[in-house]
């Protein structure tokens, strides 16, 4: 038994006549009346009774006709269901996040907004740290991920840029370092106008003001000019 048995069937039961049936599926009423006596052989009972203005249902021919069209009704939500899932509005996304992505506005308005758009979509979340959610991704456990910033970037995963925010820092208005840092910056732009044309050995000369560790070569000068001493 196939679905085209079925569907051939259930013509038949609707239609009660061989020929109407046979013309409503398209096809010829011979192949159509060989199919149902197939039917009927594979069931082992008789479905129809034949008179000369078409057929009849029997009582077992009446039981079938009920699961028939469940089956049939079964296999078309199916199909439209596989339909949705293959355009993306059905089935299943695993979504994961890190917790200080989870704690911007952007990612519940995201959230909130995928769900109204696609309400038959089930969202699964995970929450990790970047590390772990780049190797769930990278070994398709999950189908995307809300990070702050990349901690590697494994060959077959694409990275896309959502947001930029600046970094600031608050701290009370009498406080010594944002006076600090702002005479500082205009030192180091002025001393480095000033020295931008003079180089040692072909090598590109470093503003007075960024004297460097011989042995990490990290700017001490400005370091600790932005952050002085007595700053805990």
């Amino acid at each position: 038994m196939d679905i085209r048995a079925l569907r051939y069937f259930a013509a038949v039961a609707e239609t009660g006549h061989m020929t109407r049936a046979a013309e409503q599926l398209g096809i010829q009423q011979p192949p159509l009346s060989l199919q149902i006596k197939a039917l009927e052989r594979e069931l082992g009972v008789l479905l129809f009774r034949r008179h000369p203005r078409g057929v009849a249902l029997t009582d077992a021919g009446r039981l079938f006709q009920a699961e028939a069209l469940r089956m049939l009704q079964d296999m078309e939500s199916m199909k439209q269901r596989m339909t949705r899932v293959a355009k993306g509005q059905a089935g299943t996304l695993a979504v994961g996040f890190t917790s200080s992505a989870a704690a911007h506005r952007f990612m519940p308005e995201a959230l909130r907004e995928f769900r109204r758009a696609y309400p038959d979509v089930e969202l699964q979340l995970r929450e990790d740290n970047a590390a772990e959610l780049t190797e769930a991704l990278a070994a398709g456990r999950l189908h995307c991920g809300l990070l702050r910033v990349p901690v590697a970037r494994p060959e077959g995963l694409m990275f896309e840029t959502l947001l930029r925010e600046p970094v600031l820092v608050a701290m009370p208005s009498d406080h010594r370092l944002p006076s600090a840092a702002t005479r500082t910056r205009a030192r180091c732009r002025s001393r480095s106008s000033a020295r931008k044309a003079s180089s040692s050995c072909g090598a590109r000369a470093r503003p007075a003001c960024m004297p460097t560790c011989s042995r990490c070569a990290t700017p001490r000068g400005c370091a600790r000019a932005w952050w002085p001493k007595s700053i805990e």
